[in-house]
This record gives C-alpha cells, sequence and structure tokens, in this order.
C-alpha cells in the first residue's frame, strides 16, 4: 500500500514539475509576533494594511505553531524536521546535522529553483549553509535569477523583534487602550512597553508592504504563491521564550492568485482552522512547486497536490533559551494547550539578561518583589507544574491551569498519551542534558547519541519521569552504578526529593559532569554545600568544556548560595569576558547576574538598614540619612556616549565632555566622536543637549582624541582633564599613559592643549574637577579659593586586572584617590601650580607639597573606579564623592560627602552587589542593564534639598552608554 501510495504521489508531482509554469513561492517572515498584534487576527489597534490586505485575499491561518524562540524555529524550518529531534533545540547552539539531513533549499535548486534568502538565516546548527542559497545576503532577491527560471525568496523583517522595545522610540500607539495579559500587572510601564511593541509590527507590516510593492512591481504577483508568517509568538513579556500560546502561536497568511487556486486548502478571504506546525513548511513548498519530499521530513504538506489530512494535534519544545536550561514539552488540539515540564523545581521567571533588559520584565520582577502581584502574575516567578492544561479558548493568557479538575482527567490523559508517542516518534533528544549530548556525540549530530537505547532508554526515561513526577506509577529502582550516564542524571534532576542524600553525594564523583552538577544543585537545596559547591566550582575550572561551565552556572543561578572566595574569583573571571554571542557570552551573563545579585529585594537609600556584602569604608552620614529617587523623572540621552561630568558656567549652561559615540541627537555608531563636548541648555525637568564639539551634526568638529572625566568652568572659560586614546590596537592600560589639561575660550568650539602632563610613572590618571557654583561662584572661604582636583591611583592598569588587551578596565583594588589644588590663575601655566594634598598636621589642617610627597585623601579597601565625581551643595555645605568599588560596571556606586576637599569622609549610599544603583526603579519605563559606572551631581540642578543626579550607562545593546539624569532629594538627619 505505502508503495502504491508513493508512486500515486510521484505522478502527482512529475505532472507538476513537468508543467511550463511553476509557481514561484515568496516567503516573507516578521520577527517574535504573536497573532493578536495583527488587523487580519482582530486587532482594532494594529496598523497593519499590509498583512490585512494580502489576508483579504488569501487565507489567515488560525492555529500556526512553533518554537518559542527563533533559532530552534528556524532550524526546524530549514530542515522539515523538529529541532528536538535534531538536538538543535538549545538556542545558539552548534551541533551538526546528521549526514541524511540536508537544508531544503538545496533540494529546490537542484530541481531548477532560483532560491535566495535576505538575510537572517540562525539555522541553529555548526552546519554549512554556503552552498544552499543562490545567495544569502542583505541583497539577495529574485531579480537577480534567469528570467526564465522559477524563484524562491525569503525575507526576514527585523522591525518586530524583541530588542526594537529596548530601542525606545516615541510612541505611536495609545497605551491605555493595549490588552494587558492575564499574568502581567497592568502598570504604565508594562503598558507602554505592550504599546511599543505594537508600533514595532506596524513598522513590520511597512517593510513587508515595500517587498510586495517590488514583486508588483515586477509584474510577478500573478505567478506567485506568497506565505507571510511570523517566524514564532512573542514578544510582549512572558510569552517569547516559554510554552503558552503566546510564545508558540504564530500568525501566518497565505495568497494563492488565480492561476494556482487549486493548490490552496482553502478560498480566498477565509480562516482556515487546521493545525499547522513549523515542520510543515518545507514539504508544503514541495508539494506546491511539484518536487518530491524528502525522506527527513516530519511534518505534511497543507496545501498542494500532496496535501495530507490535519492531524489531530500539534507539538512544542523549549529547552535552554539563551543561558538558562530547561525541558518543556507541549501539545495542542488548537483549543486546550497540555504541557508537561521536566523540571517542576524551576519556575519559568529564571533571571535572563536579554529578558531583563525590557522595562516591563523589570517591572514585573519589581512589583513581585513587592507583594504586588497577584496569583496570577506570581505564577511566572514560582516553581512550575510538572503539567498543565488550559482552555485556551476560554483562557487565552494560559493563567487558569486544569489539570487538578475532575474533568478534564480524561483529556488530561489523552494529551499525555499523544505527547508521549510524539515523543518517541521523533526520538526527542531533550532528555540528554546538552553537556552530555556534546561529549557522547563527540563533534557528530546529537542523534548519533540518541540513537541507541543502550544509552538513550526514551521510553524508559518518560515513563519513569512520569512515575516520579506525575505519580502515574511506582517508580522503578534506578542503579546508579550500572544505570546509563542519561539516567544517573534524572535520578539527581528529576526531583529535588527523589533520591536520598547518600545516593547524591555518591553522584558528586560520577563520570558524567551533568550528573555530578545536577547532584550538587540537589544537594545545594537540601543546605548540603560545602562539597557541592566544591563540585561545581570543580566544573567552572579553566580546562572545563565552555558547555560545563554554562551549564553549572545555571545550577548555581538557582540556588544562589554564598560563594566562597575562589569561587568569586572565578566568576569576576567570567564576567570579565569581553565575548558577545557563544558560551562565553553566556558565562559572563550569568556571573555578572550572580555577582550582581539582581533579584534581591533590598535597595539601598539608608545605609544603617541596608545589608551589606561590603563594609563601609567611612561611617554613616551625620548630615545625610539618605537619597529618594524620583524614577518618574528617568531621561537618557546621547546614546552610546559615556563619563559626562558637567560643569555650570557663567553663561548659565552646563558643559561637558563625553567620551566615544555621537552625544546628544547621536548613536554608537551615529555621529560616533572619541572624544566630543556638549553644551546642556535648560532646567533639569526639560533640559536639550548640543553637540559643540564633535559628535553627531556638530557646531564644530574635534581636533583631538582622549577620553575625559572631568570639566570646569572658570567664569566663561573652560577646562577639561583629558587622559591619551587608545587606538584598538592597544591595551585599554594605555589610558594610564598621562594626564593633561585643555582650555576653551569660546564656550567648547576650540581647545588648546597645556604644555605640561603628568606622566604615568606619578601613578596619577583621570582626574576630575570639584565644581562649585555657576562660573566656579560660591567657594566657601576655608577652601581659599582654589581649584581642586581629584585622581585615581591605577596602580594595576595591567593584565591580571584588565584581560589580554587590557579591555574591560575594572575598579583599582584597593583604591586610593589623591587631591591637588592650585590658584585659578595658575590652573593652566605648569604642573608645578598643582599642589598635593600630603596629609593633616597636628591641628588638623591639610599640608600640601610636590606629587612624590602625595598622600591619600580618600581610600576603599573595596575599590575605587575609574570614574570619580566631586561637586558642592550650598545648602548641605558638604562635597559630594562618588566613585565605584566591587566590580565596574555593575552599579556599584558609592556617593559620600564631606566638609571639605580632603575630608574627613562619612557614607551617604553605598550600593552593594545583592542591591546596586537602580534596583529598584518604580515609574521609570526605560530599559535597564546594571552597568552604571559613572554618577554625579550637576550643581546647576541643585535646588534646596532636592537634587539630579546625572549617570552614565544603563542603556541596551551598542548603546549601553548612554547619559541619563534622574531627580531626588536629600533626606537630612
Amino acid at each position: 500500500m505505502r508503495l502504491v501510495l508513493g508512486v500515486i504521489v510521484s505522478l502527482l508531482f512529475a505532472d507538476l514539475a513537468v508543467a511550463a509554469d511553476r509557481p514561484n513561492i515568496l516567503w516573507v517572515v516578521s520577527e517574535d509576533n504573536s497573532p493578536e498584534y495583527l488587523g487580519a487576527y482582530g486587532n482594532t489597534l494594529a496598523r497593519t494594511p499590509n498583512i490585512d490586505r494580502l489576508a483579504k485575499k488569501g487565507i489567515v491561518f488560525d492555529h500556526v505553531y512553533t518554537a518559542p524562540i527563533c533559532a530552534p524555529s528556524r532550524s526546524t524550518i530549514i530542515t522539515g524536521v523538529y529541532a528536538s529531534s535534531l538536538g538543535t533545540q538549545h538556542m545558539r547552539s552548534e551541533r551538526p546535522l546528521p549526514p541524511d539531513v540536508r537544508f531544503f533549499p538545496a533540494a529546490l535548486r537542484e530541481a531548477g529553483y532560483y532560491c535566495t534568502n535576505n538575510d537572517k538565516t540562525d539555522y541553529n546548527t555548526s552546519t554549512s549553509w554556503k552552498d544552499v542559497w543562490d545567495e544569502s545576503s542583505k541583497t539577495a532577491h529574485w531579480r537577480n535569477r534567469s528570467s526564465d527560471q522559477p524563484f524562491f525568496s525569503v525575507f526576514n523583517i527585523f522591525e518586530s523583534h524583541e530588542s526594537r522595545i529596548f530601542q525606545h522610540l516615541p510612541l505611536q500607539t495609545e497605551p491605555e487602550f493595549v490588552r494587558v495579559p492575564a499574568y502581567l500587572p497592568d502598570t504604565a510601564v508594562v503598558r507602554d512597553d505592550i504599546a511599543r511593541y505594537q508600533d514595532c509590527v506596524n513598522r513590520a507590516d511597512a517593510a513587508i508592504g515595500k517587498v510586495l510593492a517590488e514583486l508588483e512591481a515586477d509584474g510577478l504577483a500573478d505567478d506567485t504563491i506568497i506565505f507571510y508568517y511570523s517566524d514564532h509568538g512573542g514578544a510582549v513579556v512572558g510569552s517569547k521564550r516559554f510554552l503558552n500560546d503566546a510564545g508558540t502561536h504564530a500568525a501566518m497568511v497565505a495568497y494563492f492568485p488565480p492561476k494556482y487556486s487549486h493548490l490552496a486548502p482553502s478560498g480566498p478571504g477565509t480562516h482556515n482552522p487546521e493545525l499547522i506546525h513549523f515542520a510543515d513548511l518545507a514539504p508544503t513548498v514541495f508539494s506546491l512547486v511539484g518536487v518530491a519530499p524528502l525522506p527527513q521530513f516530519q511534518g505534511r504538506a497543507f496545501a498542494g497536490p500532496a496535501r495530507a489530512p490535519a492531524p489531530e494535534f500539534t507539538y512544542m519544545f523549549a529547552d535552554r533559551m539563551d543561558e538558562r536550561y530547561n525541558l518543556v514539552r507541549a501539545v495542542t488540539d488548537g483549543r486546550y494547550r497540555y504541557v508537561r515540564n521536566y523540571h517542576p523545581d524551576r519556575h519559568w521567571g529564571q533571571w535572563s539578561d536579554f529578558l531583563w533588559r525590557m522595562a516591563s520584565a523589570q517591572e514585573w520582577d519589581l512589583y513581585h518583589r513587592r507583594h504586588l502581584t497577584t496569583a496570577e502574575q506570581s505564577r511566572f516567578f514560582s516553581p512550575a507544574s510538572a503539567e498543565a492544561i488550559y482552555d485556551c479558548e476560554a483562557d487565552p493568557d494560559n493563567v487558569h491551569n486544569l489539570a487538578n479538575d475532575p474533568s478534564m482527567h480524561e483529556q488530561v490523559a489523552r494529551m499525555r498519551g499523544a505527547l508521549r508517542g510524539h515523543l518517541l516518534s521523533i526520538r526527542d533528544t531533550g532528555f540528554l542534558p546538552e553537556p552530555m549530548m556534546i561529549a557522547q556525540a563527540n563533534g557528530h549530530s546529537p542523534r548519533a547519541a540518541t540513537a541507541a537505547d543502550e544509552f538513550y532508554p526514551l521510553s524508559t526515561i518518560i515513563d519513569w519521569l512520569d512515575a516520579v513526577q506525575l505519580g502515574t506509577n511506582a517508580p522503578r529502582p534506578i542503579d546508579p552504578v550500572s544505570a546509563p550516564a542519561v539516567m544517573r542524571y534524572w535520578l539527581a534532576a528529576a526531583s529535588p526529593t527523589a533520591s536520598p542524600t547518600d545516593q547524591l553525594l555518591s553522584l558528586l564523583h560520577d563520570e558524567a559532569s551533568s550528573v555530578r552538577i545536577a547532584a550538587a544543585e540537589a544537594l545545594l537545596r537540601r543546605g548540603e554545600s560545602a562539597d557541592a559547591l566544591a563540585a561545581i566550582e570543580a566544573s567552572l575550572a579553566p580546562e572545563v568544556q565552555p558547555e560545563v561551565q554554562v551549564f553549572a552556572l545555571d545550577a548555581l543561578a538557582r540556588i544562589q548560595p554564598a560563594l566562597t572566595d575562589s569561587l568569586g574569583q572565578r566568576l569576576g573571571d567570567f564576567a570579565a569576558s569581553p565575548a558577545w554571542g557563544g558560551s562565553d557570552y553566556f558565562l559572563a551573563r550569568l556571573s555578572r547576574h550572580l555577582l550582581a545579585d539582581h533579584r534581591k529585594p533590598a535597595f539601598i537609600l539608608n545605609v544603617e538598614s541596608s545589608p551589606s556584602s561590603f563594609d563601609l569604608p567611612y561611617p554613616n552620614s551625620q548630615t545625610i540619612a539618605g537619597l529618594t529617587f524620583d524614577w518618574t523623572t528617568h531621561k537618557r540621552h546621547a546614546l552610546g556616549s559615556d563619563n559626562f561630568q558637567l560643569t555650570w558656567a557663567a553663561d548659565d549652561n552646563l558643559y561637558g565632555a563625553w567620551g566615544d559615540g555621537g552625544g546628544f541627537g547621536g548613536t554608537n555608531n551615529r555621529g560616533r566622536a572619541n572624544l566630543g563636548f556638549a553644551r546642556i541648555e535648560g532646567p533639569a525637568a526639560d533640559y536639550q543637549g548640543f553637540n559643540v564639539w564633535g559628535g553627531f551634526e556638530s557646531e564644530h568638529p574635534a581636533t583631538f582624541r582622549g577620553k575625559s572625566w572631568g570639566t570646569i568652568a572658570l567664569d566663561d572659560t573652560l577646562f577639561m582633564w583629558t587622559v591619551p586614546d587608545v587606538p584598538p590596537n592597544l591595551p585599554y592600560r594605555n589610558h594610564f599613559e598621562h594626564a593633561e589639561l585643555a582650555r576653551s575660550l569660546d564656550h567648547g568650539a576650540t581647545w588648546t592643549k597645556a604644555e605640561w602632563k603628568f606622566n604615568e610613572v606619578e601613578n596619577l590618571s583621570v582626574p576630575t574637577f570639584l565644581n562649585f557654583g555657576r562660573g566656579n561662584t560660591g567657594v566657601p572661604q576655608r577652601m581659599d579659593g582654589y581649584i581642586y582636583s581629584y585622581f585615581i591611583r591605577p596602580e594595576k592598569p595591567d593584565l591580571e586586572q584588565m584581560g589580554p588587551m587590557g579591555r574591560g578596565l575594572r575598579t583599582q583594588v584597593p583604591g586610593d584617590i589623591y587631591l591637588a589644588r592650585a590658584a585659578p590663575d595658575k590652573l593652566f601655566e605648569s604642573r608645578e601650580s598643582q599642589e598635593f594634598f600630603t596629609g593633616v598636621d597636628d591641628g588638623g589642617k591639610p599640608t600640601w607639597g610636590g606629587v612624590a610627597d602625595k598622600q591619600p585623601v580618600f581610600s576603599d579597601a573595596n575599590g575605587v573606579g575609574w570614574c570619580v565625581s566631586a561637586a558642592y551643595h550650598p545648602g548641605l555645605d558638604r562635597i559630594l564623592l562618588t566613585t565605584e568599588h566591587g566590580i565596574s560596571h555593575h552599579g556599584q556606586l558609592g556617593i559620600f560627602e564631606a566638609p571639605n576637599p580632603w575630608g574627613p569622609w562619612a557614607t551617604v549610599s553605598y550600593f552593594q552587589p545583592t542591591a546596586p544603583f537602580g534596583s529598584e526603579r518604580l515609574g521609570s519605563n526605560l530599559p535597564w542593564r546594571n552597568n552604571v559606572f559613572f554618577a554625579s551631581f550637576p550643581t546647576k540642578w541643585f535646588d534646596g534639598d532636592t537634587f539630579t543626579l546625572s549617570f552614565t550607562g544603563s542603556g541596551s545593546g551598542s548603546d549601553n552608554d548612554s547619559f541619563n539624569t534622574v531627580r531626588g532629594t536629600f533626606r537630612r538627619r
């Protein structure tokens, strides 16, 4: 019978293949969007006229499903094989395909089709796709083919990608009208992100319209079958990455021109209710163009001569998402969704760097920690149910688990059995932990590691896990000595209580790293820390495979135990990595998270009441009790530009230098200047920035390079401390070769450098000025009218702190700050005009001398950052000094006060790894990355006890260095 059916199908394909007029196939693919954001699916806020127009004359598919993130989904699309069957389901993995699996466009090329891809690939495999396409690039187009050649062309539209939400462009969609999913708190920040995402989808539609217009202009619309689809669901927080309906339900609209209408599964202007999976896309294309299906295909054709009946169920999977591991499978019949979570001890809301860049993710987390979320909204941060079932018609947000409803037991059993059958039929590789998969595959496809029951007894694993986690049967005993490594892993990982402690202790010495790590995590949950932490630490050794290290750090991040000194040092090494992508990037992300510990609830506004990871370097202030920030005033400008320390000139404007970026109106790339200078006009609540010297659309060009950490205005004459530029081929530590002074007599339009400098051998660099009032007026008499400069001591700007090229500069530990003073009229004259603090005499008065006799004016055993600022507050009559400690770029700021530039110092706020600066930002709708490293108090914006703090960092992507301001008040004692 199978042979006869095969002959019939082959004849059907042969008839179509020899036809003189084979259809062109156009795929237009948007990123990350659920159907509910399109007008074609009933969204009245959507402005998606191009997709809607296609839908009116085409077919809207109501039940299309896939993995909840791009790379595993695209791996399925390009092969026609479930990524979970190939071992390519882990996000950003690099596993090869089996020899008998190929990228399907290669077969279309062999059949005479011109195949192009513009331009995203992201196929999640190390197998090369170099020869798969006729062209794959940003310029790839059907227009480059021979005139008589049919084409298969893919255009990928990026405008709706999750990362676009981070850009915070002006809103076009009204936030008050958006629908907030039931699992999210209904706040202004959440509504803004949803509205912003709707704007992204609207912009994607405009880009789609351009592609369709080109097809029309070329006279090809009548010869081309068009598919628009989204590569998965999302991207509002809580959808992408998760096996709920919002994350896995994709949009799809198809248009069949009249000459090919006989190939369509339903008529124009209809909604098609069939279940479709992305594994079906490749077989469908082959059916439409008359090419016999590849033996590897696991989906079915839903259109064309080889169209097969719709299935009763379709399936979804989720494994490692970025740096966080899970193992979840799901099945749906279009209405009911059954979800099986094989790690029920893990909650959905595991911290993930990319997800937490979204302001609404941070808001959700914050509201949960402050006990402001409902039970439905809190479930994201709680251990997941081993199994759940949702009625997606009555509960589209999947917040009501009906698994314990007696009326649903039969449905649960039916869908559980269907899922089991599917997992076995595709030989799902996900039950083999990734490090074990890599080790056993030994450079081959993961299928090689999961093919034999001897090493991967899949049916036994599934049934044993159901027995342990669901109580379907009594679990059969597993011998921890003779059982396959994968079974030993599940002995430790299936449940926190599944294995006795002595068995877990023995598994700490297992030959398989995944087993050791799982046993260590289970023991840490039981409070057995010493041996377990040692096992984790051994898995992080430099010689260990990076995938094993990520697996170990992921486990550590779930437990968050107290870190040993050596483990903390190892995390610091990972955190310093400049890697962008791959396992090293994941290690850096997780390490920074563990060291900063974002999720602890404390926020240091008052030093006495705060938890402490670091001892305070100075006693609590007896003048200032703490700081209160109003995050509704948070502003961000000058994306990609850093180190703004501002000075108040006599013309009533603020001025300041920045390093890198384009300054105001620019980005990290647009108008980028190595060193620029800006003017800021207006009050703190409504200021505007202008680039005076260098940067985007600047008034004057920059004439030299370097970095600056300090500016001061004496009347309207501006001074700027600078350090050398660092060419790309030289270490970052070359910033410390010398420090020199520059002067401008025309408000920053032109600059002249002094003829002297401080050299590296004197251990002085990145100096900053102490700023007073307008034009530097208001200097208290006791300070004798001098100009004061603070210098850090870069004692170790070398490889051991900054890596092979010295990039990623860290704080100087222990840290010292030195103080120099100069008379205003002598400041620019010579280096000898600078007198250095050398101590205090018996009467407590400061003494001054040459650079060789300098003594620290400020010391912190926890470190001093490479960005220091100082300002005088006349109402408090105090010097305010800010710097970093701990690890740079992690929000670990210290704010100190003193009556004099030389002290004595007291601590105002000391932000800890457990509660970095900005841990709580109620009211801010800007994304946050916890990478603040510089802060200062512009003296113009002091108003009684109200201040404006400017700070650098916390942006997203390559624009993470940026100029930020937030208003606040000093709380006096």
